[in-house]
């Protein structure tokens, strides 16, 4: 083997090495905690009626519905185990959990819930159609966590 394919050689053996590592450690940054449940859900208005999800640790997904967010409650599917590992990642990075929980409320009213690490911190803000710059944050993480959920329940 001449030096400049054993150089080659090495070259892609560090590359492949590289790889694995960076791999594994963005899995140990944040692996999803063994008491994660996470509730979304909106309601209020004319029928002040609720509807929403929830979601724990094993992936099970629960219909929520009634007069109060999990009055009645349906077990609807799984999410696999690479689903929760993508909505612990997308919950970390979207840096929601260094906010202050924020309880507000409007004619029609979103809510979420999540719990890690011993602890749980809510969030309720009003629902709008043009959401305000201080709920986008909130309304992004609520419109990603359904639709993940229906993706998944309603294949």
């Amino acid at each position: 083997m001449t030096k400049a394919q054993l150089s080659f050689v090495f070259f892609l053996s560090l590359l492949v090495a590289c790889s694995s590592a960076k791999e594994g450690n963005s899995s140990q940054q944040s692996p999803l905690p063994g008491d994660f449940f996470i509730e979304v859900g909106e309601g209020g208005g004319f029928t002040g009626l609720w509807q929403g999800y929830s979601v724990d640790s094993t992936g099970a997904v629960q219909k929520l519905s009634g007069r109060t967010l999990g009055a009645s409650r349906a077990p609807v599917g799984t999410l696999s185990a690479d689903s929760l590992r993508s909505l612990w990642r997308y919950i970390t990075e979207s840096g929601i959990l260094s906010e202050a929980p924020s309880l507000a409320a409007g004619n029609m009213t979103r809510t979420l819930t999540i719990t890690a690490h011993g602890a749980t911190t809510r969030y309720s803000w009003p629902k709008s159609l043009s959401p305000e710059r201080s709920t986008a944050r909130l309304d992004d993480l609520y419109t990603y966590i359904v639709a993940m959920i229906t993706r998944t329940v309603h294949k």
